[in-house]
This record gives C-alpha cells, structure tokens and sequence, in this order.
C-alpha cells in the first residue's frame, strides 16, 4: 500500500511539472508583501526597496528594466511602461503577463536581452519562428553573458536577484544620447 501511494505521489509530482515546464499553469500571486507602495518610491528608493521583497512582480520588474533606459518619470503607471516595454520589443503583448503575477527567470531573460541589446543565440532565433523557448533560450543568453544566475526559466525571481541583475546590465545599455545640436539658417542652436 505505501509503494502504491508513493508511486502514485510521483506521478502527481512529474504531472505538475511537466505542466509548470510546459507553461500550462502559472506562478503564484505575491501577496502584499509591505505597507510600502512601491509606485510611490523615487527610483533610487525603489531598488533598495527591490533587494528586500522575497519576489518580484511584472510590474515592479517593468519598472525595474526601465530604469536601465533612464529615470521612469516617463512612464508613470504600469500600462505605459508595458506600452514602452512592447515597444522595444522587451514583451510580448500575447504573454498575457498581469501587473500583480510573480515574474520568472524566462520573461526577466528576455527582458534584460532586449534591453541590454544582446544579440541572440541561434537557438533562440529559430525559436522565434514559433516563440515556443523564447523566454528560456534568452534566459540561457543572459546566464552566459553574467547578467542572471543559472535557473530554471520557471523559477520566480526574488527581489535581490532583480536588483544584481540591474547592477550588472549598466554595463550592457548604453547611456542615452542627448539629442544634436540643430542648425537653422547658418545658426547652432
């Protein structure tokens, strides 16, 4: 009887698995995690805010890789650095990511690959064709590349994990380029 439940217990294990690899099931809500609302943190604030959460939602990831592009003064709310995000090609609209989810290794991958401007594999270049591995093959990139620790691209990203990957990917982004002089009838402006 105990080898017929434990048997039957690892099949329910490897099922769940299976599903959670797949992407057929999602990560857990974070709870609230403080009394601290993040969106009222200045951006400095907000990284040491990020070192202290046990894990990191869509939202306050968004926010997070934008930093590496400058000061999100720009984008305000959530659905303006989604809007921002998808621009550069850091999202995709079909993920169907909510603010409030728990973010994983995969989607912060891809994230910082596009931001950082890293060029991708081959594997994931054939991936593309069907986005099936997208999210993991750019998570294999930025692992090589130093940004990320090596993970499962399933696994929840924790606070400090985001925060060390930001600190590494500086080097990554270049810094934003003040607009050219302007000439008007023979004048520089």
């Amino acid at each position: 009887m105990v080898s017929r439940l434990a048997n039957s217990d690892c099949w329910t294990i490897a099922a769940l698995v299976c599903l959670m690899l797949a992407g057929c099931t999602t990560l857990p809500k974070r709870g609230q995690v403080s009394n601290i609302d993040p969106t009222s943190l200045d951006d400095a604030t907000f990284i040491h805010y990020l070192a202290s959460i046990p894990t990191v939602t869509v939202s306050e990831a968004a926010r997070g890789v934008l930093l590496l592009r400058g000061a999100t003064e720009e984008w305000p709310s959530y659905a303006e650095q989604r809007h921002e995000l998808v621009r550069l090609g850091a999202l995709k609209t079909d993920w169907g990511l909510n603010p409030e989810d728990t973010l994983d290794m995969g989607t912060l991958g891809y994230m910082l690959r596009v931001t950082c401007n890293l060029s991708p594999s081959l594997s994931e270049k054939v991936a593309s064709v069907t986005g099936l591995g997208l999210r993991r093959y750019a998570l294999r990139r930025c692992i090589d590349a130093g940004l990320l620790p090596y993970a499962s691209s399933a696994q929840p990203v924790r606070g400090g994990e985001l925060a060390a990957a930001l600190a590494k990917a500086e080097e990554f982004v270049e810094p934003p380029t003040p607009n050219p002089p302007v000439e008007v009838a023979g004048e520089t402006s």
